[in-house]
């Protein structure tokens, strides 16, 4: 496991000094150690949170283990009730795409450098031997790539949205959006032209946002697409998104001209809500600013002594009517290097005020000169933090915070903690996943 995370670290701050990180995408993948052979127990009761996402059915929590190369192709199975695990070997599996009570869908590869031997797969969940389980024996094609556009697997650069109902994907050759529809068998037409950049930066149950020449919104449900903003001069978006159930967050205004030249770059958080009874045309509103930021930094004594500095937010989250993000800090000072993680939290309510997050931004401290240069904010919900830190000897481990009683604590897979992450929509659709590939 630390070789991994030392992987995931210094990827996770490489990506934000270059804010590469804005297009990354993918689910997450968890180590766990309790699992070999066949069925076996889990060493703790693993209870079912409060809140699940694309990889959770009623019974049944869903991962990919990538504790080494042979575990490749293997997805686990985690029941809810009593923490055991099934491994099931899927030939050629390349990602895990979503899950309900009566399939799981997934990409197959036959090669991962060849976008033309991808294809969509699923299988059925069945009562077997009087428990839910998946039969792998039973799998069946969905669709493959839309003749004469291919398909763009590597996930560092797009994700795949997959709901029960569609199937989008970003097209090879000629990066264009392409939606099929599960029930209909087809591919739908989105009146989409074809373009010179196209990206699925956000994916949730409840629909995707795509980058071209404008940023979109595709609805899981109907699979119509809504314009969320237009960019004037030919840009391109390059912005991350984070989709929280129906609310998309929308960060870092990196824009790209014709030449690929990226032109804006902005640290600002923006709130889209999809079309509904209530906006009928969505509605796109600023939540906070790259000034407002600066200032909140700056009278926090974050930033005195920098000569130079780059802001970058790596995470966003949606907690009680507040957006929480985490932003890194990297400059000069004291003639050397200095890199920092900050938590910053504003309500969405009228008169809301940018505020640093001082709990949760300790948790994130390294014991090295103080300078909080690996940790990662992995999941944000209403009841808890979980964390990815390394301590002083270059060790990493997983925290837990817990928002009612301030508790801090270390948890290992041996903890049902460990694996609420994977059981959450938001988390899934980081770019944490792409760091582990």
């Amino acid at each position: 496991m630390k070789k991994k995370w030392n992987r995931v670290l210094t990827l996770m701050v490489m990506t934000a000094a270059t804010m590469l990180a804005l297009t990354a995408c993918g689910g997450y993948r968890i180590e766990t150690g309790s699992v070999s052979g066949g069925a076996v127990s889990g060493q703790a009761v693993s209870e079912k949170p409060e809140e699940t996402g694309r990889f959770c059915n009623d019974t049944h929590l869903y991962y990919q283990p990538w504790e080494s190369d042979d575990e490749m192709e293997t997805i686990v199975e985690r029941d809810f009730a009593d923490g055991s695990e099934r491994k099931i070997k899927i030939k050629d599996l390349y990602d895990l795409l979503y899950v309900d009570n009566d399939w799981i869908y997934y990409e197959k590869c036959e090669n991962s450098t060849d976008e033309k031997t991808a294809s969509f797969w699923r299988a059925p969940v069945e009562k077997i031997n009087g428990k839910d389980q998946v039969n792998e024996e039973k799998e069946e094609l969905v669709c493959k790539p839309k003749d004469g556009v291919g398909h763009r697997i590597s996930h560092f650069a797009c994700k795949v949205f997959c709901n029960g109902r569609f199937i989008a994907l970003a097209s090879a050759e000629k990066y264009k959006l392409c939606v099929f529809d599960i029930q209909k068998g087809e591919y739908v037409d989105t009146t989409q032209e074809d373009d010179i950049f196209c990206n699925i930066t956000g994916v949730s149950e409840a629909g995707a946002v795509i980058e071209d020449k404008n940023t979109w919104w595709l609805d899981g449900k109907t699979g119509k697409l809504s314009v969320i903003r237009s960019y004037p001069h030919n840009e391109y978006g390059g912005r991350a998104s984070y989709v929280n159930g129906g609310k998309v967050f929308l960060t870092g205004s990196l824009l790209y001209n014709e030449k690929g030249d990226a032109e804006v770059a902005n640290t600002e958080v923006e709130l889209y809500v999809p079309p509904c009874k209530e906006f009928p045309s969505g509605k796109l509103e600023k939540v906070s600013t790259q000034d407002e930021l600066k200032t909140v930094l700056e009278q926090e004594g974050y930033l005195d002594g920098l000569k130079e500095y780059d802001l970058d937010i790596l995470k966003v989250f949606f907690r009680k009517n507040a957006v929480y993000y985490q932003v890194f800090l990297s400059g000069e000072k004291n003639k050397g290097s200095y890199q920092n993680n900050v938590i910053l939290s504003k309500g969405l309510q009228p008169g809301s005020e940018l505020k640093v997050e001082n709990e949760l931004t300790k948790i994130l401290s390294n014991a090295k000169e103080n300078q909080q240069v690996s940790g990662v904010c992995a999941e944000i919900t209403d009841k808890y933090a979980i964390m990815l830190v390394e301590n002083g000897d270059d060790k990493e481990q997983f925290l837990y915070y817990d928002f009612d009683t301030g508790e801090v604590k270390t948890i290992t897979e041996k903890d049902k903690e460990w694996y609420f992450p994977y059981c959450n929509d938001l988390y899934h659709g980081e770019e944490l996943d792409n760091l582990l590939k």
